[in-house]
């Protein structure tokens, strides 16, 4: 791992935990050992680091959806409750952070973390419907379900256990989330 690598990744983990706001590059510079023209090398400001720390993320996420409910050798069942099982698993090991894009652009206020975020949303907004048209195919997931209405059904519905789980320190509301969720699906 590089120095930039090691710089967003140590960036990603604090800004989840503690918040944007509440990391100061020194800090970071203290974390990783990396010196400061390093980082004002990769970075001139705070904000464009912030802006890395957020594409981190919404590459993590990204990966979580093509390895759960965008993994055509699981049925659609097992696709859903192993997203529910990692994301559970990336709360714990991430001391119940919530969803670090939404802290992010929350924090953040630029048009380029706007985007981002918007990007994100929508492109995680399409694989809930390729997931649940997919189901629906399968034969696991009813045809009455408006495929766009679930899907941000579920959006909203998994954003607010996430900022629920922040708020609680605890996995409960994701749990509960996930229960939800498969009882109208399946």
């Amino acid at each position: 791992m590089n120095n930039k690598e090691k710089l967003i990744e140590s960036a990603a983990i604090q800004m989840s935990q503690r918040g944007y706001a509440n990391v100061s590059l020194d800090a970071l510079i203290e974390l990783t050992s990396i010196s400061k023209s390093n980082l004002y090398y990769y970075y001139a400001s705070k904000e464009e680091l912030g802006l890395d720390v957020l594409k981190y993320w919404i590459e993590v996420y990204a990966l979580l959806d093509k390895i759960t409910i965008l993994n055509p050798k699981l049925p659609p069942r097992k696709q859903m409750s192993t997203y529910f099982d990692r994301m559970i698993a990336f709360q714990k090991a991430n001391q119940f952070c919530g969803n670090p894009c939404w802290l992010l652009t929350s924090e953040i206020n630029t048009e380029s973390v706007k985007t981002d975020y918007a990007s994100y949303s929508a492109t995680h907004t399409s694989n809930l419907q390729q997931f649940i048209a997919g189901g629906q195919k399968a034969g696991a997931i009813s045809k009455k379900l408006d495929v766009v209405g679930t899907s941000h059904l579920i959006l909203f519905a998994l954003l607010g256990a996430e900022m629920s789980v922040r708020a609680e320190k605890s996995a409960i509301p994701l749990i509960k989330a996930a229960k939800l969720i498969s009882h109208l699906l399946f």
